[in-house]
């Protein structure tokens, strides 16, 4: 999956080109970083950024990275992921999304007294109607483990007043991990 990621990706970062797109950036300071219920910076604050490109094709590439800190038994202090896919719309107002992730562990390295953290991949696909969305994603060798996993989310954003959202989400993680 670690190949097939990234050699996915290099592709579809191939053919893009910049006319017709948008490069936009975040950066973010957060109290935890959560994933998928899971905190990954000992709940602790993480500090957290990304460089987005969104092409009018519906083709968008991303770097993001976060701070982490899976704890004293592992090694590693940073997670860069690589993001590309498809999203697009249909007239009557549903939308689409592919892509896949690789999350990488960049100086994370095994030692005497710690574990490493392993890079690997995830596939995704979802859905959207008007305020509502589904997203199911796949990875076939989790963490490096050897074991297939799966999480699937459901989410709602509602608009409040003062340009404020309230987005509600439900996440489930399944598989052999």
């Amino acid at each position: 999956m670690r190949i097939l990621a990234t050699i996915t990706t290099l592709a579809m970062l191939s053919l893009a080109t910049t006319a017709h797109a948008e490069i936009t950036g975040t950066a973010a300071l957060t109290s935890d970083y959560d994933f998928r219920g899971v905190s990954l910076s000992e709940e602790d604050p993480a500090l957290q950024g990304s460089i987005d490109y969104a092409h009018d094709s519906g083709f968008y590439g991303s770097i993001w990275g976060s701070t982490l800190d899976y704890g004293p038994d592992y090694d590693g202090s940073i997670e860069i992921d690589l993001i590309a896919g498809f999203a697009g719309d249909t007239e009557i107002g549903i939308g689409w999304d592919v892509g896949v992730v690789y999350y990488t562990y960049p100086d994370s390295d095994s030692s005497a007294t710690e574990s490493e953290i392993e890079d690997y991949g995830e596939a995704y696909f979802g859905g959207s109607y008007k305020m509502f969305d589904a997203k199911v994603w796949y990875a076939d060798d989790y963490g490096d483990s050897g074991d297939e996993a799966w999480y699937t989310e459901l989410n709602a954003n509602f608009d409040l007043p003062a340009a404020l959202t309230l987005g509600l989400h439900v996440g489930q993680s399944f598989g052999d991990y």
